[in-house]
């Protein structure tokens, strides 16, 4: 049974568990309505650090690089790698503001995407010219470098590199054939045959 905290916090079973202690005044607090009190910031602080976790972030597919390139050139999808240093702050600020935010969260999801450390992906540094974390580098199918951008990297230069990505590798979407004309103006047949 899922409870909201309010839902919780007024029922039955937190209400009479403050029964064990008698009402007494011990160091200025009466103990029921004390404990009441105490359960009740505890049980918001819990859902306020549960809330802290929710925000939305990119689907990482992998920390390695290899798995995760066989499955976007299976499926001939875009292969996004972000390198980054667990221990730089550009890195964490780039992870806690650009990189959930929800329209890069939205523009990411179709991408196979991977996170790398930057000091153990040398090879792969090397071979994309990058230079320094945080770094973000899309790829097409046959690995080539559609994209490449590195710190600082803004919210919109990343959507326009992931779209203009998406676009060179995935088929434009189909159009819908145009519907026949059903009135107004005579079709061509009608004005051959007319009189």
């Amino acid at each position: 049974m899922n409870l909201t905290a309010g839902a919780w916090l007024a029922s039955p079973v937190v209400r009479d568990a403050s029964r064990c202690f008698p009402e007494t005044e011990a160091d200025g607090l009466v103990g029921r309505s004390h404990l009441l009190r105490r359960t009740r910031l505890t049980a918001m602080v819990l859902v306020l650090a549960g809330l802290a976790g929710c925000a939305p972030e990119v689907r990482w597919r992998g920390l390695i690089f290899e798995p995760v390139f066989r499955d976007a050139q299976r499926d001939q999808k875009v292969t996004f790698v972000y390198l980054r240093n667990w221990y730089m702050p550009a890195c964490t600020e780039f992870e806690k503001g650009v990189l959930r935010d929800p329209e890069v969260v939205q523009a990411a999801e179709p991408l196979y995407c991977a996170k790398l450390e930057f000091d153990y992906a040398t090879s792969y540094v090397k071979r994309w010219g990058v230079s320094e974390p945080p770094a973000i580098v899309l790829l097409d199918p046959q690995g080539r470098v559609l994209a490449r951008l590195s710190a600082p990297i803004d919210r919109q230069a990343l959507l326009d590199a992931i779209a203009a990505a998406r676009a060179k590798v995935e088929p434009p979407p189909a159009t819908a054939p145009a519907a026949p004309s059903t009135g107004g103006e005579p079709s061509a047949a009608g004005a051959s045959q007319g009189g």
